[in-house]
């Protein structure tokens, strides 16, 4: 009788812990057409991988329904407040140009590494890390740049850069360790879709990928008052995120974030991969929108979302057709997503904090 008693017990458990799961992927995909046989397979995964890999959703917050509208806020002039700007690191500038020339060397590139005290820090000890397994401990930021190699460097760099800007953001707004394993995982979703694509040069996706919600912080680090009253007000939303910003602001910020990276004079193509990754069928002229829209949803779909409210924005169809992946691609992507968050997430996560 006590193990019947026991059976049953456990029987319970395991049925309410399905109908949490269940409740937590339609909350996920709510935006979403379950039909779409990408988004089957991604839900799918999902199931098979681990519904919320210990991301909570939390309901929507009833008290913020009725708050009042926020005041407007021209996005032009809010990039105009260079005080308040964030910059574009110097070094990243100049590694850039470095780089483009197929004749710099690995000490080149160290030296102009080495003049950021912190970005020498931080590359040091992601290769120091578990995740590169090495046998000897490097100490100089050329060793460094030997072992990362020159085609990977400027992800690295890049990613860095956005660390650099998470400490700079206002504590209590963002949770940067969602925001940062978010990014890392649209940066390697990203990557792995432009190399199914049969695409040259996917470390540029990375890059793009990484940089993607660049908006967001740079609105939260320019009008944290502001961002203070929308992120309660976003949670109320039954919106996309993305929707419900240019609802409340008039913009999102992935158009905040484009037009930053066009400030600091970034390619055009990352300028727009990250301007358009919530409407990619509006430059179909340009693979890479579509290619950071697509791994934003893989991102999200796994439970890699930039914070607790995070639901899969709704896809498009003509971004999907455009990237020619099938729906079995996907557990490919995802695997290479879940490695960089793995690989990059954990090694460098006390910098960001």
């Amino acid at each position: 009788m006590l193990l019947v008693r026991a059976w049953r017990c456990s029987m319970d458990r395991d049925t309410v812990a399905g109908l949490m799961a269940d409740a937590l992927l339609e909350r996920r995909f709510r935006h979403n057409d379950g039909a779409h046989p990408a988004l089957a397979a991604l839900r799918e995964l999902a199931v098979n991988q681990g519904t919320d890999a210990g991301r909570r959703m939390v309901a929507d917050d009833p008290h913020e329904v009725g708050s009042p509208p926020l005041s407007p806020i021209d996005p032009v002039e809010l990039l105009q407040h260079d005080g308040a700007l964030p910059s574009l690191p110097t070094v990243y500038v100049e590694l850039r140009q470095r780089l483009a020339d197929p004749e710099c060397s690995v000490r080149e590139a160290a030296e102009v590494i080495t003049r950021d005290a912190g970005l020498t820090a931080w590359l040091l000890r992601v290769v120091n890390s578990a995740s590169y397994g090495l046998s000897g401990r490097v100490d100089t930021v050329t060793q460094a740049v030997a072992v990362v190699g020159m085609r990977q460097l400027e992800t690295m760099v890049a990613s860095g850069m956005l660390q650099s800007l998470m400490r700079s953001v206002p504590r209590g707004l963002v949770d940067m360790e969602r925001l940062w394993r978010h990014s890392l995982a649209v940066g390697g979703a990203a990557r792995e879709i432009w190399r199914l694509m049969g695409r040259p040069d996917p470390e540029r996706l990375f890059v793009a990928g990484v940089l993607h919600d660049v908006g967001y912080l740079a609105f939260v680090m320019m009008a944290p008052q502001k961002a203070a009253q929308l992120v309660p007000r976003l949670r109320a939303s039954h919106l996309p995120g993305h929707l419900a910003e240019r609802e409340l602001l008039g913009f999102d910020h992935a158009k905040l974030g484009g037009m930053l990276l066009h400030k600091w004079n970034m390619p055009v193509p990352l300028v727009m991969s990250v301007l358009r990754h919530h409407e990619p069928e509006s430059v179909p002229s340009m693979p890479e929108p579509s290619v950071i829209h697509l791994a934003d949803i893989v991102a999200r779909a796994m439970g890699y979302g930039p914070d607790a409210e995070s639901a899969v924005p709704p896809l498009s169809a003509s971004a999907w057709e455009a990237s020619g992946l099938a729906p079995q691609h996907l557990e490919a992507v995802a695997n290479a997503m879940t490695a960089m968050v793995d690989d990059l997430g954990t090694a460098v996560m006390c910098t960001t904090v």
